[in-house]
């Protein structure tokens, strides 16, 4: 046991290498596969939605259990002997949109992440290499997308003169964070120039040993892609939930491997409840993201403005760019931070129904 949290401990310290993993990938050849052809249709945008999830979520973003060990073991099959070569290595990093290395740079990366007396390229060992490297081309801005900026990036046009405006700019890049264990919670604000440290760092640990680990609770106020494609990374999202997200999928709850998923279409009044103004209602849509069994460690909620808002709604089509909605955040945070939080005792999977109980209240 004593040699795995070893192990485990010079591979966590070796993830959160970020300058090493993006000098690896910038300084590299571009990917050898051929780029996801652009799509055209009658609507901005229509065709690349159609596409997104086959050809860009599940081809380049998905590192979930399951694909990892597929890629692995086919390294294996094309490898000689019981050692994966760097031929086999370089055609796994290929399949997920990753750079071609040259056998040097290989050895370099193999010498950072091995910490198997063999010296054999273990699966947990190539999860970490597929997550960093695809972490650093998204944050150093060499992962191209075909995707238009003015459609999936920044949100779609709809209903005539509905427009949302594109989140690039907006509060999206500044995540909150909450760290909490039975004893207390941290609140976090990461702007963008946190952005390496927080996706390439790892939460703290307990401060008591035998204690599970911190409850994290990450959320996005706004659609930014680059983020979200980073959290599918960090945390190996499921492509489908993924996709509801940036589909703004109707109001769902499901599970995906051992993470669970929910979709809130959620609205809220706006005008003042004395009836001095006419009623005016908004729409918003909270994503929930929350990891399984064992650990239920971690939550992740994305909010951002209704794109498909409705004209015969009160106050007509306008979008609430102020998150008036999301006041249920401050609530929770609140909750999270008193001296004697009974939220605190509880795991993600209880933060979840939380969420869920709180945005629903909006309604009322």
């Amino acid at each position: 046991v004593d040699g795995e949290g070893a192990a485990q401990r010079l591979l966590d310290e070796a993830e959160q290498r970020a300058d090493f993993w993006i000098s690896i990938v910038t300084s590299a050849a571009p990917p050898r596969s051929k780029p996801v052809k652009k799509m055209i249709g009658s609507h901005p945008g229509e065709d690349e939605v159609s596409d997104l999830r086959e050809n860009i979520l599940e081809e380049l973003f998905d590192l979930s259990v399951e694909r990892v060990e597929r890629l692995y073991n086919d390294m294996l099959r094309n490898s000689i002997g019981p050692d994966i070569s760097f031929e086999a290595m370089r055609q796994g990093l290929d399949r997920c949109g990753l750079p071609d290395l040259d056998d040097e740079t290989l050895s370099r990366v193999l010498q950072v992440v091995n910490t198997s007396e063999t010296h054999r390229l273990e699966i947990a060992e190539f999860e970490a290499i597929l997550s960093r490297m695809k972490l650093a081309q998204l944050l150093s801005g060499h992962c191209r997308l075909p995707l238009d900026s003015n459609t999936l990036g920044g949100r779609r046009i709809v209903l005539g003169q509905s427009v949302v405006k594109p989140s690039a700019s907006s509060s999206a890049e500044h995540l909150v964070v909450v760290d909490y264990s039975v004893h207390a919670a941290k609140v976090s604000e990461i702007p963008k120039s946190k952005h390496r440290e927080f996706f390439f760092g790892h939460r703290k640990k307990p401060l008591k040993p035998g204690d599970p680990p911190l409850v994290r609770w990450v959320h996005m106020n706004g659609l930014d892609l680059t983020l979200l494609l980073a959290f599918t990374v960090k945390y190996a999202l499921h492509p489908l939930c993924v996709e509801d997200v940036i589909e703004q999928q109707n109001t769902k709850f499901d599970r995906y491997g051992c993470h669970y998923f929910a979709a809130i279409e959620q609205l809220c009044l706006v005008s003042p409840m004395d009836g001095s103004e006419p009623v005016k209602v908004h729409g918003r849509h909270v994503a929930i993201f929350c990891s399984g069994p064992p650990l239920f460690d971690t939550i992740l909620t994305v909010t951002e403005p209704d794109h498909d808002e409705k004209e015969e709604w009160p106050g007509g089509p306008v979008r609430d760019t102020i998150g008036a909605g999301d006041a249920w955040v401050l609530r929770l945070r609140q909750r999270l931070n008193a001296a004697h939080s009974r939220l605190r005792e509880r795991r993600a999977d209880f933060l979840m129904y939380q969420i869920l109980d709180l945005s629903v209240d909006e309604l009322v």
